[in-house]
């Protein structure tokens, strides 16, 4: 027969078995909203907090949405963002902006580029946010696969455009296509259009298409070299 004190000390055993998961359970629910906050403030909290949060809240000598040419802030910036640097085009002109050097970080997770502008007065500047990219492929935007006819009228709508050439995408890619222009990437610019970049024989376009009629056209373009690219895979379709 077992012995009272064999009994005695199982009893115990089981007592403090149950204790214990009972306060694991309390010091379980009391931890793991912590480990949440934890992890949303891990989440909120900027690489480089005493640098400015994206390209488009600086500001430099007075103009919002820049920053001092200055390779490590401009880095800093970037990062904030989730972004890097991909790529340059060297002589970029638009009736927009003028003449400048562009250059594009990319955030490969939102998909989303941001272009910056150097006129080569000690800053650069944001000239687009353009979202929902897809590389090296025409996107599914709506806009782009309209083969409808466009109105003289309808391509007057987009303003900063060069005059000449504007029908629907396929039209005006094509006809690049077939001069040995490649299609580099296209998404969606703050106004809700969709932006196009192409080259090609050493020149760059940027065609613009409108959301809402379909137009489009030339905003944007270099006759001095094509796009430069850290890395050439980054332009080939995902």
């Amino acid at each position: 027969m077992e012995s009272t004190l064999n009994i005695l000390m199982k009893f115990m055993k089981h007592v403090f078995s149950i204790v214990t998961q009972i306060n694991l359970k309390a010091i379980l629910l009391v931890l793991f909203p912590l480990s949440i906050s934890f992890d949303a403030i891990a989440q909120t909290k900027l690489p480089f907090s005493s640098f400015p949060p994206s390209f488009e809240v600086a500001e430099y000598k007075g103009k919002k949405g820049c920053v001092p040419n200055n390779a490590k802030f401009i880095t800093f910036v970037a990062t904030n963002l989730g972004a890097r640097f991909k790529g340059r085009q060297e002589s970029m002109q638009s009736p927009k902006v003028g003449k400048y050097n562009e250059s594009i970080f990319f955030n490969k997770v939102t998909r989303t580029a941001y272009i910056m502008s150097n006129i080569k007065d000690g800053k650069l500047c944001l000239v687009d946010i353009v979202t929902d990219i897809s590389i090296g492929a025409s996107g599914t935007f709506t806009q782009v696969n309209y083969d409808g006819a466009i109105t003289k009228q309808q391509c007057e709508q987009i303003p900063y455009s060069y005059e000449g050439a504007c029908g629907n995408f396929n039209q005006i890619s094509n006809a690049l296509i077939a001069k040995g222009f490649n299609l580099l990437w296209q998404g969606k610019d703050m106004e809700g259009n969709i932006k196009t970049w192409m080259s090609g024989n050493g020149e760059t376009y940027v065609l613009t298409t409108n959301y809402s009629n379909n137009a489009t056209v030339f905003t944007a373009l270099s006759t001095a070299s094509e796009y430069h690219f850290l890395d050439k895979n980054w332009i080939k379709p995902k």
